[in-house]
C-alpha cells in the first residue's frame, strides 16, 4: 500500500525534476547547439564580408584586420570540433578558407568559400536567417538611441561620443563600401554575440524580435532613413525581382544589386532600388513577402503561412528534415497561438488546419509527395481562411469570447483539482492545512506571471519548447494523481478506511505531509497556468483595440469557475464520508487519463514521439486525441484502474 511518506516524495521528487526543467528551458528554446550554429555563420559572415579591408592585391592593407580572419577562421573551426555534428564538407571548406587567408588570395576567391561555408552551416544544422515578423521601424529607432548612438551616433555616422579613439574604429554604416557587405542577419548576430575583442558586447537585454528590429532599423540608417521609414524614391522594381523579407534579411547590399542587375536593373536605378527595399519596402513586408497593407488578419497565421512556405522550399531541395521542422514551427508557433480566438470563431476551421497539418507532417516523414502537395494546398487554403475570418471579426465581442474559453478550458482542471482537495481537508477536520493547498495554486499561478515577462523579455519560448515543458509537468502531476486516487480507493477497505480517517482525525498528519499536497496543488495548477499565460500573450498581440472584451471575457469566465468551484465543495460536505472518497478517488484517477493524455500528445506535438494518427474522437479538453501513443498511455491507466476496481469490489471489508 503506498503510504503518505511515499506520497510526500514521489511530490517533492516531481517539484524538484519540475525546478531542473525550469533551470533547462532556456536551453530548450535555444540550444547551445544552435547558438554555435548561428555564431559559426555569423564568423563565416564576418570573415566573408571584411576580408576586403585586410587585403588587397595579395598585400596586406590592415595588421589589425588580417590578424583577425585568421582568429575568425580559428574559432570556426573550434565551434565546428564541438558540435555533434560535424559535416564533412564544412570542414574541407574551413580548411580552404584558412588556407586562402595565409596565401592573401584575391578577395572573391576567400569570398566565395566563405559563402560556400556559410550555406554549409545553414543547410547542415537547419538555420533560419530571417525573422517570422515584419520589422518595426520606430521600435528599431528606439533600440538605437538606447543602445547604440553613444557610439555609432545618431545618424550611425560613428561620430557618437564615446568613438573617439576606440580600437578598432567604430562601423560607420553610411560608409556605402563598409554597408555595402552587411545584411540584416549579420547585424542582428553582431547584437546577438557581440564582437570578441571590441566594445561591441552582445545585448542579452534585447528579445529576437527587439534584436531584428534593431538590425532592420541600422541597416535603413545607413541609406539615411533616420526619421522616416517610409520616405518615396518611386523605384519601379523589375518584374523579375519579387522581394521577401527572407531575401532581405539574408542578403547583403552588394547581393541585392546583383540579384536586381540579373532581374534587368542596371546603373543608378539598382541603387536606389536598394536604399527603397532597406527604408521603404521591408517595412511592408509580411513573413511571406507580400504587402501587409494589402491583407489584414492574424500575425500568428502569417509565422505559419511563413513556415509552410520555408517548408515547401526544403522540401524542394531535398531537405526532408528541416521541411518538417518548418511545418513543427508552423503549428506550434504559429497557428497553435491564434487557436483560442479562432476556435471561438470555427472550431471546424480549427480541426481542418489541424488535419492539414498532421497529415503534412506524416506525408513528409513517409516521403509521399502526392500526399505531400495535397496537405500542403489544404494547409494553406485552410490558414488562408483562418485569416481572413480572423481579420473580419475583430470585435470586443469576438476577443471576449475568446478570452472566456481560454479561462474555461485551462481552469476547469485547477478548480475540480483543488476544490477536491479543499473538501478532503474539510471532512478530515483539518481546515488549518488548506493554507498549503491555497499557497500551492497561488505560487503556481505567481509562477505564471514570473513565464509571462519571462516570454515577453528574456527568453524566446518556442512552440516545441512550450510543449515539452507542458508535457513533461503534466505527467509529472499525472503521476502523483495516479498514487492519489489509487491511495483514495486503497483506503475504502474496512479498517484500514476507518484507521486512516482516526489518523486524521487525530491530526498525526505531519507538516511535510501537507507541503506534499500542496505541492500537487502547484504542480497541477502550473502547468494550466504556463498555458494559459502564453495563450493570452498571443490574444493581446492580436487583439488590435479589444483588449477591454479580453477582459471583460476573463472575467466571466473565473465567475463561472467560481460557481463550479461553489456547487463541487457544497457537494462534497453532503456526501457521506465514504462516497466522497470514491468519487474523489474516481475524479483523481479521470484527471491523472487526461493529464497522461495531454502530456504525451505534447511530446509529438514538439517531434519527441511519433505521430500516429487513428480513426478516433478528438476531444482537446479531455485529453483524448487521434494519436495512438496517448490513447495507448491512457488505454493502460484505464484498464490498471479497470482492474484495481475489480479487485476492489471482490474483496470483503472490514468492519
Amino acid at each position: 500500500m503506498l503510504r503518505s511518506n511515499d506520497l510526500t516524495r514521489l511530490v517533492f521528487a516531481s517539484l524538484a525534476a519540475l525546478l531542473v526543467l525550469s533551470a533547462a528551458s532556456p536551453a530548450l528554446s535555444a540550444s547551445d547547439a544552435d547558438t554555435d550554429a548561428h555564431r559559426l555563420v555569423g564568423l563565416l559572415e564576418y570573415v566573408g564580408a571584411d576580408y576586403r579591408m585586410a587585403v588587397e592585391d595579395g598585400e596586406v592593407i590592415s595588421d589589425f584586420e588580417y590578424n583577425e580572419m585568421h582568429v575568425l577562421v580559428s574559432d570556426a573551426k573550434e565551434l565546428l570540433a564541438g558540435q555533434a555534428k560535424q559535416p564533412e564538407t564544412l570542414e574541407t571548406h574551413l580548411q580552404e578558407l584558412s588556407k586562402l587567408i595565409e596565401q592573401k588570395a584575391p578577395v572573391p576567391d576567400v569570398e566565395k568559400v566563405a559563402q560556400r561555408a556559410k550555406l554549409a552551416t545553414v543547410d547542415a544544422f537547419d538555420i533560419v536567417l530571417a525573422p517570422d515578423h515584419a520589422p518595426r521601424f520606430e521600435r528599431g529607432k528606439k533600440l538605437y538611441q538606447q543602445n547604440c548612438v553613444s557610439c555609432h551616433g545618431e545618424s550611425g555616422r560613428a561620430d557618437g561620443p564615446a568613438a573617439e579613439g576606440m580600437e578598432p574604429p567604430v562601423a560607420d554604416f553610411t560608409n556605402a563600401d563598409r554597408r555595402s557587405a552587411l545584411s540584416p542577419y549579420r547585424v542582428y548576430n553582431t547584437v546577438r554575440f557581440g564582437i570578441d575583442g571590441t566594445p561591441m558586447n552582445a545585448y542579452d537585454n534585447l528579445n529576437a524580435r527587439e534584436k531584428w528590429d534593431l538590425a532592420f532599423y541600422t541597416m535603413a540608417l545607413g541609406h539615411g532613413a533616420r526619421d522616416n521609414p517610409h520616405s518615396p524614391t518611386a523605384v519601379t522594381l523589375p518584374e523579375g525581382f519579387q522581394p521577401t523579407l527572407d531575401m532581405l534579411a539574408k542578403r547583403s547590399d552588394d547581393a541585392l544589386v546583383a540579384s536586381l542587375k540579373k532581374a534587368g536593373m542596371t546603373g543608378d536605378a539598382a541603387t536606389n532600388a536598394i536604399t527603397q527595399l532597406r527604408t521603404e519596402t521591408v517595412y511592408t513586408l509580411d513573413p511571406a513577402g507580400a504587402d501587409t497593407d494589402q491583407k489584414g488578419g492574424d500575425e500568428r497565421i502569417l509565422t505559419a503561412l511563413n513556415h509552410l512556405d520555408k517548408a515547401e522550399a526544403a522540401w524542394r531541395d531535398g531537405r526532408g528534415n528541416d521541411a518538417r521542422r518548418q511545418v513543427l514551427a508552423a503549428y506550434l508557433d504559429g497557428f497553435e497561438m491564434a487557436e483560442p480566438r479562432l476556435r471561438s470563431l470555427d472550431s471546424g476551421l480549427v480541426r481542418e488546419v489541424e488535419e492539414a497539418i498532421f497529415g503534412l507532417r506524416t506525408a513528409l516523414k513517409k516521403g509521399n509527395d502526392d500526399a505531400v502537395e495535397k496537405h500542403l494546398a489544404d494547409a494553406r487554403e485552410s490558414m488562408a481562411e483562418a485569416r481572413t475570418l480572423l481579420s473580419e471579426d475583430s470585435s470586443a465581442w469576438a476577443a471576449g469570447f475568446a478570452s472566456a474559453i481560454i479561462i474555461l478550458r485551462e481552469g476547469v482542471e485547477i478548480v475540480l483539482l483543488v476544490t477536491l482537495l479543499l473538501g478532503l481537508l474539510t471532512r478530515l477536520n483539518r481546515l488549518e492545512a488548506k493554507k498549503y493547498v491555497h499557497g500551492g495554486w497561488i505560487a503556481a499561478m505567481a509562477a505564471g506571471g514570473v513565464t509571462w515577462y519571462l516570454a515577453q523579455t528574456l527568453i524566446e519560448i518556442s512552440g516545441a519548447s512550450r510543449e515539452v515543458i507542458e508535457g513533461v509537468v503534466g505527467l509529472l502531476a499525472a503521476a502523483v494523481l495516479f498514487s492519489v486516487s489509487y491511495w483514495f480507493m486503497q483506503s475504502l477497505h474496512g479498517k484500514e478506511f476507518l484507521d486512516f480517517i482516526k489518523e486524521k482525525l487525530e491530526e498525526r498528519a505531519t507538516a511535510g505531509q501537507m507541503m506534499a499536497v500542496g505541492g500537487l496543488s502547484f504542480l497541477a495548477v502550473y502547468r494550466e497556468a504556463f498555458e494559459t499565460v502564453l495563450f493570452y500573450q498571443a490574444l493581446f498581440a492580436n487583439t488590435g483595440g479589444s483588449t477591454s472584451g479580453i477582459f471583460v471575457g476573463g472575467a466571466i469566465g473565473l465567475m463561472i469557475l467560481a460557481v463550479i468551484a461553489y456547487f463541487i465543495l457544497n457537494a462534497s460536505k453532503k456526501l457521506p464520508m465514504k462516497q466522497f472518497f470514491a468519487v474523489s478517488g474516481v475524479l483523481l484517477f479521470g484527471l491523472c487519463i487526461m493529464l497522461t493524455g495531454s502530456g504525451l500528445h505534447a511530446f509529438v506535438e514538439a517531434g519527441y514521439l511519433p505521430m500516429i494518427s487513428v480513426p478516433f474522437v478528438t476531444i482537446k479538453w479531455l485529453g483524448v486525441h487521434s494519436n495512438l501513443i496517448p490513447l495507448i498511455g491512457q488505454g493502460v491507466l484505464l484498464l490498471a484502474g479497470l482492474v484495481w476496481a475489480g479487485y476492489s469490489l471482490s474483496e470483503p471489508t472490514d468492519t
